[in-house]
């Protein structure tokens, strides 16, 4: 799907999505640097938004508490990744919680605001999104 960069100039955004251990990496990566498109990884994303003090993460501790936290306060991934799995509704209160900010956060760096991912002089061309719930989170109509 088309949309602006920073400068107003015209950005293909490109979605890649599969199941797990599909190849998605393997791919978006050949992609990137086969074509020189920008690369960006909605799962890296993520893992970003959970760090101690960002946004995913303040999030969780306002609904969760210290449930899912060691006593450094950074996430225990392996505690919440369980009980996501067997927690269906779990599973899509965490989601809705951290995927609006994974794609803002997109979103984002998509129209060239984020210098650490994009040249400065904001020319972005093609990006590609590696996103590997695009559909279950809602994002199809993104691409």
């Amino acid at each position: 799907m088309p949309a602006r960069g920073a400068n107003d100039e015209r950005v293909d955004v490109i979605g890649l999505t599969g199941g797990i251990g599909s190849g998605k990496s393997l791919a978006a990566a050949f992609l990137a640097r086969q074509t020189g498109w920008q690369y960006i990884d909605a799962d890296q994303i993520c893992r970003q938004l959970v760090e101690p003090e960002a946004p995913g993460w303040k999030l969780l501790g306002d609904v969760f508490g210290a449930r899912f936290f060691h006593d450094d306060q950074t996430l225990n991934r392996t505690l919440l990744r369980q009980a996501i799995f067997n927690d269906p509704g779990l599973r899509a209160q965490v989601n809705s919680l951290l995927h609006p900010l994974a794609r803002q956060r997109v979103a984002s760096m998509v129209a060239g605001r984020s210098t650490a991912f994009f040249p400065a002089s904001g020319a972005l061309g093609t990006v590609l999104v590696e996103v590997p719930l695009l559909f279950e989170a809602g994002w199809e109509r993104d691409f």
